[in-house]
């Protein structure tokens, strides 16, 4: 790969620390005004990284790489957001892959300053604990940029070779930050966030259960195992201590106990039976229909598997829910998943 930072692209090692990955749109410390009605200008493209610096200098302007409406974007803009997104992620693209990014770098800062612009525009503002917010988020954004640096006067040296200061530094980030919290309100604006309850959604799934990926209930479980042998009378021995465990945990003695103490399963005697959940299917087929009939939290067993004898108590459904708080069945009678997609 070719190193992202180069004469003619310089990326600044104050890059800002707030900036956002691919998955949001990186925010711009350099607006201007409020927007006219919204238009862009894509300018040449920025110069890909390494790439040689004009006629033996070594350094040259910034470049243009778009314009929205007053608002400039500029290449170095892109490549630090691109620097920035590539040291986190911990990659190493390719120079067909960073080009590709370093586009799609651009078309989210272009967003990003028009959905700024649109919120400048709408008048949005912000309240004094948001600016008191800022204010401590740029302090601790500035803490974590100087803590890069082995000393101040490398610090300071960066400082100078950027062509800025600390002041300077702090507000570029109030700025990124303030512009990404304008951004963050007109979403919130435009897509309000309503409340729904489990009764909507219970109602809402079944009008529409193609929309919803098929999944099958999940049960959360305790078992103690007692493991299987050849000799018919030793098995028969296996089954008399599972209903001896049994009398125990009738006793009154605690499940997660008991499974320590006598669990021949060397798992589950270490989470004193509890095997979390498991989606139907997951269990031998003699046990898994009777899990799935199971009351919640009642004794079962000994029951016997290809793994052994079992004693186990299903102690949560992952189900959809009525209003009654029931299991809620498909046409089958089989209760109806909660986690979809899950």
């Amino acid at each position: 790969m070719k190193p992202l930072r180069s004469a003619a692209a310089a990326v600044s090692i104050l890059a800002v620390p707030v900036a956002l990955a691919f998955a949001q749109a990186p925010a711009k410390p350099h607006s201007s005004s409020a927007p006219a009605p919204a238009h862009t200008a894509p300018a040449r493209p920025a110069p890909k990284p390494g790439a040689a610096a004009s006629s033996g200098s070594a350094e040259r302007l910034d470049g243009i790489a778009a314009v929205v409406n007053d608002d400039v974007i500029l290449e170095s803009d892109v490549e630090e957001q691109l620097y920035l997104f590539v040291q986190q992620a911990r990659i190493r693209p390719d120079s067909t892959m960073v080009d590709s990014m370093r586009k799609e770098v651009l078309d989210q800062l272009v967003d990003f300053r028009l959905v700024v612009a649109e919120a400048k525009r709408q008048g949005l503002t912000l309240n004094a604990n948001d600016q008191k917010l800022i204010a401590q988020q740029a302090d601790e954004s500035l803490k974590q940029t100087k803590g890069r640096f082995q000393s101040d006067t490398e610090y300071q040296q960066a400082l100078q070779r950027d062509n800025t200061t600390e002041a300077k530094l702090r507000e570029k980030y109030k700025s990124d930050l303030t512009e990404q919290l304008l951004a963050q309100r007109l979403r919130d604006k435009q897509l309000p966030r309503h409340p729904v309850t489990q009764a909507d959604a219970e109602a809402y799934f079944k009008a529409n259960p193609g929309k919803f990926p098929k999944k099958p209930a999940e049960f959360k479980m305790q078992v103690i195992q007692i493991p299987p042998t050849a000799d018919s009378v030793a098995d028969q021995k296996a089954r008399a201590k599972a209903m001896d465990v049994k009398k125990r945990l009738q006793a009154g003695e605690r499940f997660a106990k008991v499974a320590a103490d006598v669990s021949e399963d060397e798992n589950t005697a270490r989470s004193g039976g509890d095997l979390g959940f498991l989606p139907r299917g997951a269990l031998d087929v003699s046990l898994d229909q009777q899990v799935a009939d199971a009351k919640l939290n009642t004794l079962v067993g000994p029951v016997r598997s290809s793994a052994g004898w079992h004693l186990f108590e299903v102690l949560e459904r992952d189900t959809l829910r009525s209003a009654a708080g029931r299991d809620s069945l498909d046409p089958r009678g089989q209760p109806m998943p909660n986690r979809i997609g899950r």
